[in-house]
């Protein structure tokens, strides 16, 4: 792959792109992070029963139950809020299958956002306080908040 840059009158230069992605692919498959912009902004349960997605244009977090298997979703959240104070809480979602919560978070803009999705008991309002059921936990989403999506 060679990218072009602009030259002077007397022709042009290009610059061979293809060392560096292959670096970058190198990296990540053997282990290294992903920069936090790259990372995917919607996350699922280990069997897809459950989703949190977060949405920068609005802070907005969408938490979707995927599957009627008696069981909510929970999403846990640790970011920076706009007011400058750092937010660590669960949002809950007990819809049922095909259904989802959308929580405007407010977070702070150009900082991450840390997030992950499990399933949970206990999930609809005025009942017990809502479980986490063990195993069900995606890994950890990392997003920068620039409202670029």
């Amino acid at each position: 792959m060679w990218l072009k840059t602009a030259g002077r009158r007397t022709g042009k230069r290009r610059i061979w792109a293809l060392p560096v992605l292959g670096a970058m692919i190198a990296a990540i498959a053997i282990g290294g992070a992903i920069p936090a912009a790259a990372a995917p902004h919607t996350i699922h349960t280990p069997d897809g029963a459950g989703s949190a997605r977060f949405g920068e244009i609005g802070d907005h977090i969408y938490l979707c139950d995927h599957d009627g298997d008696g069981h909510g979703v929970g999403v846990y959240v640790d970011y920076i809020h706009e007011n400058g104070n750092n937010v660590t809480d669960w949002y809950w979602f007990g819809g049922g299958t095909n259904d989802c919560r959308d929580v405007n978070l407010k977070v702070a803009e150009y900082t991450d956002i840390y997030y992950y999705v499990c399933l949970a008991n206990h999930t609809k309002p005025g009942g017990q306080k809502p479980k986490v059921i063990d195993g069900t936990c995606s890994g950890w989403a990392v997003v920068y908040n620039d409202n670029q999506w």
